[in-house]
């Protein structure tokens, strides 16, 4: 895939822009045409920039979609890259779009208390779904590994902020997109009526972003709550976080990558290399070796 896009730099591309400016500047017409767009462009503000932003990512995912509809192989990374830039730079466009409505709104309500109570209700979601999730996949209380809680609490919170965004933005689509429709059209409708023009295009592109956002987040929160893509990864965050002990603590002979994690009442937790699981976690009997108070003793002296 990189030495077809190479080729095409080398050999098409490059030498179609080498002769164009090489045109432009043999043409006193063209580069008047370019200082004035230029002068435009630096009169913009930061809703046109995320626009023009907006458009050349939209315009490469589909360019790369077309591309492998055709047949020709694109790389995994490649297609998530053009997604999270899409769908990023359509939530900074939205985001400078409602920047006006928005302090508007910060005036009007109250919303650190709001985004107070949320923070608290993520909080107290990422440690419920945190036990549930250790449960189901250790078999054992999520009070016996702390270590494990504190790093899939982590990792839990920007995931569960991410989906109530995600559906926030599905639930405001509905209505937004429609008011948004009918507005412009009004807009449009009296302008012309007093012979002047209204620009349209803001408008449309927040209806395009708004879907574009949900089309690629919403597919996307789905796959992150999908067990077959969390579990690996859980599992290995399980047993990275809380099983720090060699199998010989309990007796064992030590084997490459089996850790163990102590538990209460002479018990042990081993996490076992599992090539589709990541890791298989059992509870066994573990008593560890301790020294006699003579031998302590005698260890001190030496």
């Amino acid at each position: 895939m990189s030495e077809v896009f190479l080729l095409l730099l080398v050999f098409v591309f490059a030498p179609a822009l080498k002769g164009y400016v090489a045109n432009v500047r043999q043409s006193p017409r063209k580069r008047v045409w370019y200082y004035r767009n230029y002068l435009i462009v630096l009169g913009w503000t930061r809703l046109h920039y995320s626009m023009l932003l907006f458009f050349v990512c939209t315009l490469l995912l589909y360019a790369v979609a077309g591309l492998k509809m055709s047949g020709l192989a694109i790389d995994q990374p490649i297609g998530l890259t053009l997604l999270l830039l899409t769908g990023v730079s359509g939530l900074w466009y939205l985001r400078c779009y409602f920047e006006p409505r928005i302090k508007w709104l910060q005036e009007k309500l109250p919303w650190k208390p709001v985004l107070a109570v949320a923070a608290v209700a993520v909080a107290t979601l990422s440690k419920v779904y945190t036990d549930q999730l250790i449960a189901e996949l250790t078999h054992l209380p999520a009070r016996d590994l702390p270590n494990a809680q504190v790093l899939l609490s982590a990792a839990m919170n920007p995931a569960l902020w991410f989906a109530g965004l995600t559906l926030l933005l599905s639930f405001s689509v509905m209505f937004l997109s429609g008011f948004l429709m009918l507005r412009s059209m009004v807009r449009d409708y009296f302008s012309m009526k007093e012979k002047r023009k209204y620009d349209v295009k803001p408008d449309m592109t927040a209806i395009v972003a708004m879907f574009m956002c949900v089309f690629i987040f919403g597919p996307m929160m789905e796959e992150l709550f999908t067990r077959k893509n969390y579990e690996t990864w859980a599992r290995q965050a399980i047993a990275f976080a809380t099983f720090n002990l060699p199998a010989s603590y309990c007796g064992l002979s030590d084997l490459e990558d089996v850790t163990v994690a102590p538990l209460s009442n002479d018990t042990a937790a081993i996490a076992i290399p599992d090539e589709a699981l990541g890791y298989r976690f059992e509870t066994i009997a573990c008593t560890p070796q301790k020294k006699s108070q003579a031998a302590v003793i005698a260890l001190l002296r030496e």
